[in-house]
């Protein structure tokens, strides 16, 4: 190994190559030695070593997929994220949780149309990935694609409630555009849980999102009035009620409904 290194640092890559391919394949060889002489293979090869760094992703020994791993967090290759996420969907949920770490430590944008395909797909092992890219993202092209990627999964009804809203939780904070908005509140309206009053409820005067955030009150409202989350869906109606002046029907569905939580006492 350590020929190998002095080779390298010579300019003699071939040579050093020669015997980082070797050691790797030795399958006698001390896993410490095969795990270096993959890491020397990969390293040196730059782009072409990518092939080699997937081939020991995909291996049914943990100890090299681990080196694998390790290795992908030092490459400076821009295509190596991206073929670690393309690689998720086929993976072990072992192997994916290790190498969903390993993305998101990366934090490459390069990984972004692989992830927004799981996402769309229903892959939620994608959603953290995504969410963490959203939040660090210097291209607001990329912010906008990664948010709603999570945010159509958090609309999609196949998928545990218990999820769907802690999609939107963590969401709530980077929709920043009105367009991001309403589809988180679409989201909330679908998922019919009192708790997510408190994200639409200081949006119901707002008049730019004030028909979707009423649409998503109501819709909770009506699957909660009488169970014991009324006080809950209570002050989000009265609000209702106040904003609905331009809209007599809405106004009194939202009255009859306060009217039904006050029979159900």
């Amino acid at each position: 190994m350590h020929c190998a290194e002095k080779l390298g640092l010579k300019g003699q890559n071939d040579k050093a190559l020669a015997i980082y391919d070797s050691l790797r394949n030795m399958k006698q060889a001390p896993r410490q030695v095969r795990t270096g002489a993959l890491r020397g293979a990969v390293v040196m090869r730059h782009h072409d070593g990518l092939p080699l760094l997937m081939e020991a992703v995909r291996s049914s020994d943990y100890w090299l997929v681990q080196a694998a791993a390790r290795i992908a967090m030092e490459l400076k290759e821009p295509a190596t994220s991206k073929m670690l996420a393309n690689e998720l969907g086929k993976a072990s949920a072992d192997k994916q949780i290790l190498l969903c770490n390993v993305i998101g430590k990366r934090g490459d944008a390069a990984a972004l149309p692989a992830l927004y395909g799981l996402a769309q797909n229903g892959d939620t092992d994608a959603v953290p990935l995504l969410l963490e890219l959203a939040k660090n993202s210097t291209e607001e092209r990329d912010r906008i694609l990664c948010l709603l990627g999570c945010l159509s999964m958090a609309g999609n009804e196949t998928f545990p409630k218990k999820k769907r809203l802690s999609i939107c939780k963590q969401a709530a904070p980077l929709a920043s555009r009105i367009d991001e908005k309403k589809m988180l509140f679409v989201a909330l309206g679908k998922l019919a849980d009192p708790e997510s009053l408190n994200l639409l409820t200081p949006c119901l005067e707002d008049p730019a999102l004030k028909k979707v955030a009423i649409s998503a009150v109501m819709a909770i409202a009506e699957k909660n009035v009488k169970n014991k989350h009324t006080n809950a869906v209570k002050p989000a109606l009265k609000t209702v009620v106040k904003v609905c002046t331009d809209n007599p029907a809405m106004m009194k569905r939202a009255k009859k409904l306060l009217e039904q939580i006050e029979d159900h006492k």
